[in-house]
């Protein structure tokens, strides 16, 4: 029995000195890569093959949002050619001409505050768009509204709905908007600004306590409805979904992130495939690293890579 306990601890010993002698190699982060061509047809396969071993490893194509060259962070300039388009469907209900898109660059922003809201100049831009005629979703269309975004002021769009009494003109229908993006042109062609879930709409009510509006705003959808009422009172009431400040000059990506191609538990690959999918030259950096409690190494390697047409 002593005989087996004693090879237990050997064999236990054994193996943490494998594991220590292979950190130790991954200390030294040997890592290397080459390319099968440095020259090669859009689409057309590269193959990156690596020598060595890191206990993580990752990729930047050097393409638009895969450069490291920008992995602090990239922003681009709209130079012009803002677009607004959404998607619209309406169901149930009788009342007509309910719902109208207006648009201000003078709003103070004062959500609060029904009074902040009228205050304001709105500028009303439903006649540019399609609206939805039924519950299936309808493309307003993408229509331009550089005529209205002034460059460093604030634009606001909303969507104001107006309850008539239902008792006197049916039920109120309830409105439903999807898909809203705002695009613009920059020097890497026609890019999406912001979308609904960035937008940030919030509903404004004329009268929240005594006759609420229903409307609600979610990541991907407005939805409009009309206010509260009983069988023997129905007052007419109007509220607004209205966005946050939207400025369009400038277009904010965050970080370019890497591929990760491996991680601490995978084992180093032999190789790694990447088609180009624009003509262009292309600096291809690899990231080989190894982190302990004590330290962090890095190993950056580089290929330039020219994509032909």
């Amino acid at each position: 029995m002593k005989l087996k306990y004693f090879f237990f601890i050997v064999m236990l010993l054994a193996g943490s000195a494998c594991k220590k002698e292979n950190r130790l190699k991954l200390d030294e982060l040997d890592f290397d890569v080459s390319a099968s061509t440095t020259e090669v047809s859009v689409n057309e396969n590269v193959d990156f093959y690596f020598t060595g071993n890191a206990e993580s490893l990752s990729f930047y194509s050097g393409e638009f949002l895969n450069d490291y060259n920008f992995k602090d962070g990239r922003t681009l300039d709209v130079t012009g050619g803002q677009t607004m388009s959404f998607m619209s469907a309406v169901d149930k209900g009788t009342q007509v001409d309910q719902l109208s898109v207006w648009a201000s660059i003078d709003f103070d922003g004062n959500y609060e505050r029904i009074e902040s809201v009228h205050e304001a100049s709105w500028i009303d831009i439903t006649n540019r768009f399609v609206l939805g005629t039924n519950n299936a979703f309808l493309a307003s269309g993408e229509k331009d509204i550089t005529d209205i975004y002034e460059k460093g002021k604030p634009l606001y769009i909303a969507y104001k709905y107006n309850t008539r009494s239902q008792l006197d003109f049916g039920d109120a229908r309830i409105w439903m908007i999807q898909d809203f993006k705002i695009q613009g042109l920059t020097d890497k062609g026609k890019q999406q600004i912001l979308k609904l879930n960035e937008a940030g709409f919030r509903i404004v009510d004329e009268n929240p306590v005594s006759y609420p509006a229903r409307s609600v705003v979610t990541t991907s959808r407005i939805t409009m409805q009309g206010n509260e009422y009983t069988e023997n009172w129905s007052p007419s009431g109007l509220h607004w979904a209205i966005s946050k400040p939207m400025y369009l000059e400038k277009l904010d990506f965050g970080p370019d992130r890497a591929i990760a191609l491996k991680g601490s538990e995978n084992p180093m690959p032999d190789v790694y495939s990447h088609k180009f999918t624009q003509p262009g030259t292309y600096e291809v950096t690899f990231i080989g690293s190894v982190q302990n409690i004590n330290k962090k190494k890095e190993n950056i390697k580089t290929i330039t890579i020219k994509v032909n047409p």
